[in-house]
């Protein structure tokens, strides 16, 4: 015989919508919760705030940080060859230049 089911744990098996982050839709402006009580997630609603949720936005604030620091660093790899390159060479022409006057004049 399966075990009673009350609506505390209907909700908590139910499977969650992945978190939102940014600023809120005007539909969770206008909800007393801050969230939508129309759809799937309304029994979500009504439940007390995850104790992890803060931990959650940190970690995926600092995932987007590194994933954009790390397009950064991507992109300054070939421009710093670039460099070198150029620098290495930037003086022979100027030493071949010199040279020649000096041979003709």
């Amino acid at each position: 015989m399966p075990p009673a089911s009350s609506p505390e744990t209907d909700a908590l098996t139910q499977p969650t919508a992945p978190l939102e982050y940014g600023p809120p839709s005007p539909v969770q402006k206008s909800s007393p919760t801050g969230k939508n009580k129309k759809g799937k997630n309304s029994k979500l609603s009504l439940l007390p705030p995850d104790a992890f949720e803060d931990k959650l936005i940190v970690m995926a604030d600092v995932c987007a940080y590194f994933h954009v620091a790390y397009k950064h660093i991507i992109n300054h790899v070939p421009l710093k060859i670039k460099h070198s390159m150029h620098q290495a060479l930037a003086g022979k022409p100027l030493v071949t230049l010199l040279q020649s006057l000096i041979m003709t004049a």
